[in-house]
């Protein structure tokens, strides 16, 4: 029974820290990072619905899906833009506290950047890097 619960409470209890970890991360600097802009200006990235980021090694960077499968259909899994200056009025998706990543390549058929492996995981090791991804918070300079 004291087993039971324990486990019972540790599963609990991971829920809601993870939980909190998406919805209340901050940067290092203390700020909520609010996007991610993966820069891939002079690539010939092709835009797609539903893109990859990759890095250097081949993994795949965004493997979570996003939450809102239905507007995904609509406004697919990131913006194109063609400029940095269309990021900047912070009223895209990525809001105003995004993090910039340049890309070194782009792939399969020019349809997916490749970030270098440690851009990936800074990426990774954002707190609100799964809501971000979640949220479909990304947007691609072509």
């Amino acid at each position: 029974m004291k087993k039971t619960i324990l486990i019972t409470f540790l599963f609990l209890l991971s829920m809601v820290g993870a939980s909190f970890a998406e919805s209340a991360g901050t940067s290092e600097q203390g700020k909520r990072i609010t996007g991610i802009v993966i820069d891939a200006r002079g690539m010939g990235l092709e835009t797609v619905m539903s893109p990859t980021i990759y890095d250097k090694n081949g993994q795949i960077v965004n493997s979570i899906i996003p939450d809102d499968l239905g507007w995904i259909s609509k406004n697919g899994t990131v913006d194109y833009y063609d400029s940095i200056k269309e990021v900047l009025d912070g009223k895209s998706r990525v809001g105003e506290n995004y993090i910039l990543i340049k890309a070194i390549e782009v792939r399969d058929f020019k349809a997916n950047p490749v970030i270098s492996i440690d851009d990936a995981k800074k990426l990774k090791s954002l707190p609100e890097f799964n809501y971000i991804l979640k949220k479909s918070n990304i947007i691609f300079i072509k």
